[in-house]
């Protein structure tokens, strides 16, 4: 779904304007869907999750103007612990999910 299709309906599930709703972004990545809700809602508070630390500084770095948004530098997962982190070709396929064998056909390319 596009960022703003997803910001509309958001918006229409939104309890009342104004109030102090809590946003949370599972996998922020570069911040592109944290800054478009952060902006859609400044009243509400994003709170972004991205565990791999060169992405982090990157979300931070574009999502500085907004001072709704927090970024966590973790993972969601269904319980507290440590996990393997595994890489995609670009940022946007890091994942807790192991990439699949190369006989599979993958889901992103390599390139």
């Amino acid at each position: 779904m596009e960022f703003l299709a997803l910001i509309r309906e958001l918006a229409e599930l939104h309890p009342v304007k104004g109030t102090d709703a809590w946003i949370i972004d599972g996998g922020c990545n570069l911040g592109q869907f944290a800054g478009q809700v952060a902006a859609a809602f400044p009243e509400s508070r994003v709170l972004s999750f991205e565990p791999d630390p060169e992405t982090v500084l990157a979300a931070r770095e574009n999502l500085a103007k907004h001072t709704n948004i927090e970024v966590v530098e973790a993972a969601l997962g269904s319980g507290a612990g440590q996990s393997e982190w595994f890489r995609g070709p670009f940022s946007a396929t890091n994942s807790l999910l192991p990439r699949p064998e190369s006989d599979l056909k993958p889901y992103y390319p390599e390139k």
